[in-house]
């Protein structure tokens, strides 16, 4: 199956969905076909900048992380600042974003940010094994595991669903 009709395929089955997601055994599937993690990161980082802006319409999120989103994308495409850089920056910004209930679920609040601070850890990851190794994905969907396993694209969409809600 070429990438075009990967991609159609895969369009058939969000236009199915009652929720618009695609589930990640599709998502999963979709990165090993591209098999390229430079094209990757620029999906997670075109999920983060899809979402990021909405949510600075009605949420208001540290600057820092508007920054660092910027200083990724740049990162990302043209090569500008360093992995080292950028990964300590997230990791600074990590306890502004993960905001953990009294009863240990994640807040949702701020998801875009947690997207933007994910994709900054993963800025670096020189192959595809950031994802589920192989032979320990069995098809389960991200909310199957721990919010902190999930991919920056699935905590963007969590993001702009609670948007939708609100």
């Amino acid at each position: 199956m070429t990438l075009a009709e990967k991609i159609e395929y895969l369009r058939n089955i969000i236009g199915k969905s009652e929720t618009g997601h695609l589930n990640l055994k599709y998502r999963y599937d979709l990165f090993r076909h591209i098999n390229n993690n430079d094209v990757v990161m620029k999906l997670f980082c075109e999920c983060c900048k899809k979402v990021y802006p909405k949510w600075l319409e009605n949420v208001a999120l540290s600057p820092e992380l508007t920054i660092l989103l910027g200083d990724i994308n740049n990162y990302i495409y043209h090569n500008i600042d360093s992995e080292e850089s950028i990964n300590n920056r997230a990791e600074h910004l990590m306890n502004y974003v993960y905001q953990i209930d009294i009863d240990g679920d994640i807040n949702l609040n701020p998801m875009p940010g947690v997207a933007v601070i994910n994709l900054g850890f993963f800025v670096g990851s020189s192959e595809l094994d950031f994802l589920l190794p192989d032979d320990e994905y069995e098809g389960e969907d991200d909310y199957d595991f721990d919010y902190t396993s999930w991919l920056p694209d699935y905590e963007a969409e969590m993001g702009f669903l609670y948007l939708l809600l609100m």
